[in-house]
This record gives C-alpha cells, structure tokens and sequence, in this order.
C-alpha cells in the first residue's frame, strides 16, 4: 500500500506519542509541585527530554521514509521502554502503554531496516546509561 496512513497500525506511534508526552507532562508537573527546586536539575531535564524526544520521533515517524521510520519507531519503542523500566515504582508505570504501542509500531516497520532498528535501540539505552551516569 502507497499511503503512509494506510499501513497497519498507522494509529499506533501518534496515539504512543499522545500518552508519552501526557505523562512527560504529569512527571513535569509533579516535580514542579514538590517544590524543591528539582525542576531545573540535570537528572529532570534529561528525563524528560528523552521522553519529548520519543515523542517527536514517534510522532514524525510515520511521515518519513521506511528505513528513518524503522529506525526512529525502534529507538523510540526502546527509550520508552526503558523509562517505563527505571520509573517503575513512580510515574514510569504510566508510560508502559506508550511503550507497548511504540514497540507495535515499530514491529510493523522494522522489516525495512533489521539492523539499523537494533542499531537504534542499542543507541538509545547507551544514551540513557551515558544520561543517568553524567546527571
């Protein structure tokens, strides 16, 4: 099929997009809340500039080419996945369904690029391990 919309699970990265930046959101909110001055700190704004990160990827992702959609769909799928991980015990439970969605979208598109998607997803857990050591 020729139109980008007409792929199975079209739906699936925006609607993952949607709910990760929901939750980015929330996260942004409650730690604004705490008033503790941690909204400014290092380890708050790499969080939740990974998680919009995700979000832009997934959300452009379905409008670029196969081998760019395998590859953001995958790193994105992954990053989320990973937060949800890490922030289980506190608001990362909530970006489980982005995950989830993320990674149904991205096995629709990883047949176009197998080895640029691991590549991908490597990249983007050595991004959060680098993040999380520096912050």
């Amino acid at each position: 099929m020729d139109s980008r919309l007409g792929r199975p699970g079209w739906w699936q990265a925006p609607a993952a997009a949607g709910i990760a930046l929901a939750v980015d959101a929330l996260y942004l909110a409650i730690i604004r809340g705490e008033g503790e001055g941690e909204l400014a700190s290092g380890r708050v704004l790499f969080v939740a500039g990974c998680v919009a990160g995700a979000a832009l990827a997934l959300f452009w992702a379905p409008f670029l080419p196969a081998k760019t959609r395998s590859i953001l769909l995958t790193g994105a799928a992954a990053m989320l996945g990973l937060w949800a991980l890490l922030g289980s015990l506190s608001i990362g439970l909530l970006l489980a369904p982005a995950a989830v969605l993320a990674a149904f979208a991205a096995g629709h598109a990883v047949a176009d690029a197998r080895r640029e998607s691991w590549l991908a997803a490597l990249g983007a857990v050595l991004l959060v391990a680098a993040g999380l050591a520096v912050t």
